[in-house]
């Protein structure tokens, strides 16, 4: 009975994949049909965009622009985290603190992001700072609201024998706190990496001197309807490629050591 039952997950996966690939295979071919129709200067076709993003790489300019991305999602998102990690902390155990949190909460969770953006440029100006900092601005609402839910779920009860037992420090770490709270710091986690590297590229877009976002704004700027195509297929591939590799790993592991606790 286990066998046929992994036997047919087995089979099921793969149909899903192959229902991907036909997916895959229509939208290139809505694509093409798209570039027929209205020409290859409003939609380039998806190999001469393949052959320009083969020309960008080949430069060096692809891998330098993506490491660039990286490096202010990376910047971004870890400030982001660290100041709603922390203020989620304080706001869950002292919930005076949390009205207190509120307006800057709402500001940051309504607040369109092009108006941060907008607002950062004025402080700031144009630069790697300014990309960073709308970054963090986004992420940090996030985070800040899935920490203090975390907080806030932590069972009174075992807080209460906890300090009958005289639990160390270390035990009410491991014991209670991380088990009660990790699905809250993964998802916070994977929020900052999904929210953050939107903003990131809209922030190298609007206020950016270098990234993914900035090359997509200069190949605008110069009318290069095929590298407008190449650098925004190379978005949606950097955005897929942290979902894949980090986001639902993350999302994995945190329901399966939930289990084994």
């Amino acid at each position: 009975m286990k066998t046929s039952t992994i036997h047919q997950k087995a089979l099921a996966k793969h149909g899903f994949l192959f229902l991907n690939f036909i997916g895959f295979l229509v939208l290139l071919a809505l694509w093409q049909i798209l570039s027929i129709t209205l020409g290859e200067f409003l939609v380039p076709s998806p190999s001469t965009t393949i052959t320009t993003l083969a020309r960008l790489a080949t430069k060096g300019v692809l891998l330098q622009e993506l490491s660039m991305t990286l490096v202010h999602l990376a910047s971004g998102a870890f400030i982001g985290f660290i100041l709603g990690f922390t203020m989620g902390l304080i706001a869950g155990f002292q919930r005076e603190v949390d009205h207190i949190f509120n307006p800057f909460k709402w500001i940051g969770l309504t607040a369109p992001v092009p108006v941060i953006a907008v607002i950062a440029m004025l402080w700031f100006g144009i630069g790697d700072f300014t990309v960073v900092f709308l970054t963090a601005l986004v992420t940090a609402p996030l985070v800040y609201v899935s920490i203090k839910e975390g907080v806030i779920s932590i069972d009174l009860e075992l807080m209460e024998m906890a300090k009958v037992y005289k639990f160390t420090p270390w035990m009410m770490l491991r014991h209670i706190y991380i088990p009660a709270m990790i699905a809250n710091i993964v998802a916070s986690l994977t929020h900052a990496l999904e929210f953050g590297i939107r903003a990131t590229v809209f922030g190298e877009f609007m206020c950016g001197k270098s990234g993914v976002g900035y090359a997509l704004f200069a190949a605008w700027y110069r009318l290069s309807s095929s590298e407008v195509f190449a650098w925004a297929l190379t978005c949606i591939f950097l955005a897929c490629s942290i979902e894949v590799i980090i986001v639902k790993p993350l999302k994995s592991w945190s329901l399966k050591w939930r289990v084994q606790q």
